[in-house]
């Protein structure tokens, strides 16, 4: 009985030590696994998969057009008059030729033919390079929509954390506050102040309070769109991120352009269809020359090759076919120029798109300067007016100060530390958008995967 105990209490230890290790959650959740779960579970990026296999089955399908085709059919027909082959009769009395019919009022044809293009002007050839063109435009499309969603849950992420930590900030303050008005209701009992100094003190404790209600409800907006864009029922809350011992160094501008030339899929995009604007100008071209195929069939008709016997034989044809348009009302040059203005305008619009990434890069980039020179300054901001609280504070614990002064030093702190909260996260996601805007965003990521 006592080793029975022995084995039950050990077996309920053992489980108990297993089971927090295969079940507890994440207590916190940082923005590289936010990104992980998003590349997993987004169902917009599972749309971009799927239209990836799409184009990858439309670029087999038009492989297969080069290959030989082997068609089946049959047909029945019924011809009311049928042709009789009429021979004079001999010179001979009483003696005539049977008549002759070429055909048959109904006629009968099984058939098995092969047909392959022979020349096509390579317009099969450009057709197959186009589809190609179309599977990578549609596999750079996905890694443009994969950069977006990844920098739309980097600015939740920060958002989350710049809410959090103006709530830690206001906290602060509020406490501050609390200290004010006990000491102003002392005062007051001793008929030191005013109870309009304790009401002035009461009510900024008051907004203090809601405005911290506001930053919370905040933080549940962000969090609810961070479960909707990550396709998940619940969240664990975003890890804190430690903004104090930020260096905000700031390498040349034109390593940022060059990172974007390299890396922006919008122009790799616009290169993919500059070179389908070229092939649909080939394609279109192709209409000029003629169109070859050779073809060899089997039938099995009733009547077959020969037409004077209503009888069911095989047979095989066999030759080659050939077709050009010899006038279409200039159908075949207005596409040509159609599809030649087409890659003219596919030229300027890739101008356009430098010149645009150009201005993002540079735009980014003067933010995160303004930034960096706003830091040292709210330091020391911060700095002195934490200094010029404490100076009044002590006054007002004294006498020498008023409500009114405690409340201004105190609301001139608080307002200094949230302004260097928000520089901080403001540098942090700058940094984002910056990798954002040179197309690195997600890179040490695992790759988009068809």
């Amino acid at each position: 009985m006592r080793l029975s105990q022995i084995v039950v209490v050990g077996m309920m230890v053992l489980a108990g030590w297993m089971a927090p290790a295969r079940s507890a959650p994440s207590d916190s959740l940082t923005l590289d696994q936010a990104w992980q779960v998003l590349l997993q579970r987004n169902l917009t990026l599972k749309q971009q998969q799927a239209a990836i296999q799409r184009a990858e089955a439309a670029l087999r399908q038009a492989r297969t057009m080069r290959l030989p085709t082997l068609q089946a059919g049959g047909s029945y027909k019924y011809i009311s008059e049928v042709p009789r082959l009429e021979v004079p009769p001999p010179p001979v009395p009483g003696f005539q030729f049977p008549e002759i019919q070429a055909g048959a009022n109904n006629q009968y044809d099984l058939y098995l033919q092969v047909v392959q293009p022979v020349f096509t002007g390579m317009r099969l050839t450009n057709m197959v390079r186009l589809q190609n063109m179309q599977l990578q435009k549609t596999r750079v499309q996905a890694q443009r929509v994969q950069q977006q969603l990844l920098f739309q849950v980097g600015r939740l992420f920060y958002n989350y954390q710049l809410n959090k930590l103006q709530k830690e900030v206001l906290e602060a303050s509020l406490r501050r506050l609390e200290a004010g008005v006990s000491r102003a209701r002392a005062l007051y009992q001793a008929k030191q102040v005013t109870e309009f100094d304790t009401l002035r003190l009461a009510n900024q404790q008051l907004r203090l309070r809601n405005h911290i209600r506001n930053v919370e409800r905040q933080n549940d907006i962000v969090l609810e769109k961070l479960r909707t864009i990550l396709n998940l029922d619940s969240l664990a809350p975003p890890a804190g991120v430690s903004v104090a011992a930020i260096t905000m160094h700031l390498p040349a501008e034109q390593s940022f352009q060059q990172q974007a030339l390299a890396h922006r899929p919008e122009l790799r995009e616009m290169q993919v269809r500059q070179k389908s604007a070229q092939l649909g100008v080939r394609i279109a071209k192709a209409a000029y020359m003629p169109q070859v195929s050779a073809f060899a069939a089997v039938h099995y008709g009733n009547p077959g090759a020969n037409f004077f016997k209503q009888e069911w034989n095989v047979y095989t044809l066999a030759g080659v076919q050939l077709s050009f348009d010899v006038w279409n009302w200039g159908r075949s040059y207005y596409r040509v120029q159609e599809k030649t203005a087409l890659v003219r305008q596919l030229s300027l619009e890739e101008q356009k798109r430098l010149r645009a990434i150009r201005e993002e890069v540079h735009t980014v980039y003067l933010q995160m300067q303004q930034v960096a020179e706003n830091q040292a300054y709210l330091e020391q901001l911060v700095a002195q007016e934490s200094l010029r609280y404490q100076l009044v504070k002590s006054k007002f614990e004294n006498g020498y100060a008023t409500s009114l002064d405690l409340q201004e030093a105190e609301s001139a702190l608080t307002s200094a530390q949230l302004q260097l909260q928000q520089n901080r996260i403001a540098w942090m996601q700058l940094q984002l958008q910056m990798k954002f805007v040179t197309g690195t965003i997600g890179k040490n990521l695992e790759e988009y995967h068809e």
